[in-house]
């Protein structure tokens, strides 16, 4: 499983303070104004990726909170204001992942034939597609489209991809969740056909990043590009900046 805790920095100087914003995908609502914890937004979409913030301002994503899409910073800070990115509350670091876990109840399986059964995914994630899919702690074998997905599933621990649907093997009569209970879940992990990077930095400046984990990812868990000002990150290496784990 891929993750990081992320303390980034791109070009971090002296601090000016600015606007605070609250995200929290558990008690947020897009319809709100994102200026507390009370009147957090949910998801990244139009506010975040789609909205304009200023030197100084601060991003707070709420603790224990996870987000099954890509965080995209639409705006540049400055040398003394960087923008920032951070968590809020208590509890875990919140989580920006590209797993999506298929609901284990009967419900979520439908059969088609042979042993094979679908499911109807579902992802915030953009132009998605699969290549990884984990059974419990296994890794699946995904199988060729071919002629058709039933076709392709013979053995256990198989699965075919459609979107939106995802197929995995079964004997016929006994529902996904008995062959798999003992692994306990099935969780997808949505990339894309160009590539999937959770954190996306392209082109901006002056941004922190501090107390979030990146996990369960196919291609890239914070990508920085075209990041030409010399007290900044380029793609390729680091000009300035830190980057480090943490427990």
């Amino acid at each position: 499983m891929r993750q990081v805790f992320i303390i980034l920095v791109l070009g971090l100087s002296s601090v000016a303070w600015g606007a605070s914003y609250y995200v929290s995908s558990s008690q947020g609502n897009d319809s709100n104004n994102g200026a507390s914890p009370s009147t957090a937004w949910k998801t990244f979409g139009s506010h975040v990726n789609g909205g304009t913030f200023s030197g100084g301002d601060v991003i707070y994503l709420r603790r224990g909170d996870t987000w099954n899409e890509q965080l995209i910073p639409p705006s540049s800070g400055t040398a003394g204001s960087p923008i920032s990115f951070d968590a809020y509350g208590s509890g875990p670091a919140p989580v920006i992942t590209a797993a999506a876990p298929v609901v284990f109840v009967s419900a979520s399986w439908t059969y088609v034939s042979g042993s094979t059964w679908k499911t109807t995914m579902s992802t915030a994630i953009s132009s998605p597609t699969v290549n990884e899919v984990q059974f419990g702690n296994l890794y699946g074998r995904k199988q060729p489209f071919g002629s058709g997905c039933a076709g392709s599933i013979v053995s256990k621990y198989d699965w075919c991809l459609s979107w939106p649907y995802l197929y995995v093997y079964s004997p016929a009569g006994t529902n996904p969740i008995v062959t798999y209970a003992t692994d306990g879940s099935i969780v997808p992990i949505v990339g894309q056909t160009a590539g999937l990077q959770m954190i996306y930095i392209n082109n901006k400046t002056w941004l922190t990043f501090q107390h979030i984990k990146v996990q369960n990812f196919d291609y890239v868990g914070v990508g920085v590009a075209e990041c030409l000002n010399a007290s900044t990150w380029a793609k390729g290496g680091v000009q300035s900046g830190a980057i480090s784990t943490q427990p």
